[in-house]
């Protein structure tokens, strides 16, 4: 059966008040759709508002999130979820860190590949900075 964006996403809705079957399809499935339960889990507790509204926790969203890189850290949107984490959590050191990871699995076309190594030896000196402070 395949999963289309708007099954996807009536899920993550109905996740959002019980999020029991995503808790469950990440210990028995972690590997479907590149760490998909846990980057699922991860943007919902991100994006809910915190207690006692909803289930939002910065803290899970952060480890769910980790989850999803250390089980594929190619995958592009488990780092970009795990940066908008870090962010969110006033962390700049370690978003830095999975944006340079993002931007290195992207090399750019051939005549933006100069640009492109200039920006990013330019965001490795600003994440350096933001290290030290």
């Amino acid at each position: 059966m395949v999963c289309t964006r708007n099954q996807a996403l009536v899920w993550e809705q109905q996740s959002e008040q019980d999020p029991g079957a995503a808790l469950q399809a990440a210990r028995l499935k972690p590997a479907l759709d590149h760490g998909g339960p846990d980057r699922m889990l991860g943007g919902l507790y991100l994006r809910a508002p915190g207690p006692p509204v909803s289930i939002g926790d910065l803290e899970k969203a952060i480890v769910h999130y980790q989850r999803a890189v250390s089980q594929y850290p190619d995958f592009v949107e488990n780092r970009l979820g795990l940066a908008k984490a870090y962010l969110e959590d006033e962390d700049p050191g370690p978003a830095c860190d999975q944006l340079q990871r993002i931007l290195i699995c992207m090399p750019p076309a051939n005549e933006w590949e100069e640009p492109w190594k200039q920006a990013l030896d330019l965001m490795k000196q600003l994440c350096e900075m933001e290290t030290l402070k």
